[in-house]
């Protein structure tokens, strides 16, 4: 049951932390370093894979980023395509831990 909590908010984590970073024009960008050279997309995606370093991450550098997005905004392509990727993905994991719990 705690597993099935943990991965739940593991996939909501992921869903804001995407719906954040492309609302806030994160993206791309070849003049930055490489850790915030990343897409709005990457962030949710790792955050859902890698959620106990990538959210303390994404939430550390979150200021960093949106400061460098105000410079170099980057308009996401099909947002909506993406969100319903990473919320997929996301509720996969949950399915699955529900359907084959340990």
């Amino acid at each position: 049951m705690i597993g099935i909590a943990i991965l739940t908010i593991m996939a909501l984590c992921a869903i804001i932390v995407y719906l954040d970073a492309s609302a806030h024009h994160i993206g791309d960008i070849s003049e930055h370093r490489r850790n915030l050279n990343r897409s709005a997309f990457y962030w949710g995606i790792s955050t859902l894979f890698l959620w106990p370093f990538a959210f303390p991450y994404y939430l550390r550098m979150r200021r960093k980023l949106i400061d460098a997005a105000a410079e170099h905004p980057v308009q996401e392509d099909l947002r909506a395509l993406k969100v319903s990727i990473v919320t997929l993905v996301a509720a996969g994991f949950v399915a699955a831990s529900v359907a084959f719990p340990s």
